[in-house]
């Protein structure tokens, strides 16, 4: 920590500029691979020296939120605002998502620890049962699964590594499993 450097140069070169709290994500098994969200998916393969342009997004604004899969790092989320959009090639190709799922702002993305199918969003805001999505075949579908949530925004999700799939959601006030 005695000294820093930027790495985000390549994507302000491009004219991205990344969210308040931009989200970058390290690859779940080399430590060297980076992906941050901008107006686009970047990917490092180099620990951030130099950045490629994974996705092509005509979105106003800047990604909120960035997962990598940590079985299959091929399977990638992202979104802006209310839009979720997933590759499952590593970026070749991307599709939005979005289809079923209330217009409000996505704050996070969990992916289930070993399938890369099953993932979860949440959403800010006080629309009362619409904090927490599901899907279980990489957003084709999604239900519900606010539950007895309180009605307020949710800025975080995370499903655990144990045989019961505990979900754990961070709200403005208290966290809930």
């Amino acid at each position: 920590g005695s000294s820093f450097s930027d790495i985000y140069s390549d994507m302000q070169n491009a004219g991205e500029y990344g969210a308040w709290v931009t989200p970058f994500v390290i690859h779940p098994t080399n430590p060297d691979i980076l992906y941050a969200g901008y107006k686009n998916v970047w990917q490092t393969d180099d620990g951030g020296n130099s950045w490629s342009r994974i996705s092509s997004f005509s979105t106003s604004g800047s990604l909120d939120a960035l997962a990598i899969s940590p079985s299959n790092p091929d399977y990638i989320y992202t979104s802006n605002n209310s839009t979720i959009y997933r590759t499952k090639n590593g970026g070749s190709t991307w599709n939005n998502i979005s289809s079923g799922l209330p217009s409000l702002s996505i704050t996070y993305i969990a992916i289930h620890p070993t399938n890369p199918e099953k993932i979860w969003v949440t959403f800010s805001g006080y629309t009362a049962g619409k904090k927490v999505y599901t899907s279980s075949n990489a957003g084709s579908t999604w239900i519900p699964f606010s539950g007895t949530l309180p009605n307020l925004p949710a800025n975080c999700i995370v499903c655990s590594n144990d045989s019961n799939e505990t979900v754990y959601a961070g709200m403005d006030v208290g966290v809930y499993y």
